[in-house]
């Protein structure tokens, strides 16, 4: 082994600078708040609603979204009950949900928030989302319609 290769290189030194300034963005970018949350939230709930309303249908099976103060999880209905993920998609501002229909009015304690038929119907809601700033925006479906979201 001779003397110049016993070191690391300008090239290889650069590549490893490179990989974890990249990191550093990766990581650092969903940390950023600029105070209005709600748009965001809107969307990702509206993005989660549209795939377990195609999942329903898809395999003809009851799915539902669990709405917390927190977060929103992802359920579906087995042969036990509502079965909950264990993943729970946090809300980055603060949620009011309000149940507009008789889908999934008067269920049992266990049952989602937003329920998902095989044929396409949706519980009837009106979902708003807050943010640290005086910005909101809101969600709603009759229950046949796809979800409109608008900000306010």
């Amino acid at each position: 082994m001779k003397p110049a290769d016993a070191g690391v290189s300008l090239i290889e030194l650069l590549v490893v600078v490179a990989v974890l300034s990249v990191l550093a963005v990766g990581i650092s970018l969903p940390l950023r708040n600029d105070g209005n949350n709600a748009p965001s939230d809107a969307a990702r709930f509206q993005s989660l609603f549209e795939n377990s309303r195609t999942l329903a249908i898809h395999k003809q099976q009851l799915r539902g979204l669990r709405i917390e103060p927190r977060g929103v999880a992802l359920m579906a209905r087995t042969q036990g009950g509502w079965e909950q993920s264990s993943q729970i998609i946090r809300w980055r501002g603060r949620v009011a949900f309000q149940n507009l229909g008789p889908i999934g009015a008067g269920q049992s304690f266990d049952s989602p928030e937003v329920t998902f038929l095989p044929n396409g119907q949706t519980t009837a809601f009106q979902i708003r989302f807050f943010s640290s700033e005086s910005g909101s925006a809101s969600c709603e479906s009759d229950g046949w319609a796809e979800v409109t979201c608008s900000q306010n």
